[in-house]
């Protein structure tokens, strides 16, 4: 399995389990992390992580992620993936669509992750 690949396996299994410490040990000291097209990118695996702890607190029930990649070179991979989750504690049911393009080293880091996404909530659970 290439290095995009086998790492976007361990972005989804992190991401389905809601562990922002198995997330973090993804990406390199000091990687580039962009959720949004006009976000200013987190910088070092301290933002990343202290970005997906929030999220966590939020999105720990029944979580789902899917992702599958489009596109890869030696370096970079491009994917289209899939969430859902019961959001905590307003108790209705999200749905996350997006893109990301993620740079992976010969370590199997992440350096530089981007990504587009659009939110779906459903509160009429």
């Amino acid at each position: 399995m290439d290095r995009f690949k086998l790492w976007l396996s361990r972005y989804a299994d992190a991401w389905r389990a809601g562990d922002p410490d198995a997330l973090v040990g993804l990406f390199t000291p000091a990687a580039l992390y962009q959720d949004a097209p006009f976000s200013e990118p987190l910088q070092g695996r301290d933002a990343i992580h202290d970005y997906w702890a929030q999220g966590v607190r939020h999105s720990k029930r029944d979580v789902e992620y899917e992702a599958q990649a489009l596109a890869v070179s030696d370096e970079v991979g491009l994917a289209h993936w899939h969430a859902e989750f019961t959001s905590e504690p307003a108790e209705h049911r999200v749905e996350l669509d997006g893109i990301l393009m993620a740079t992976i080293d010969e370590h199997g880091q992440c350096t530089s992750f981007r990504e587009w996404w659009h939110r779906l909530e459903d509160h009429g659970m």
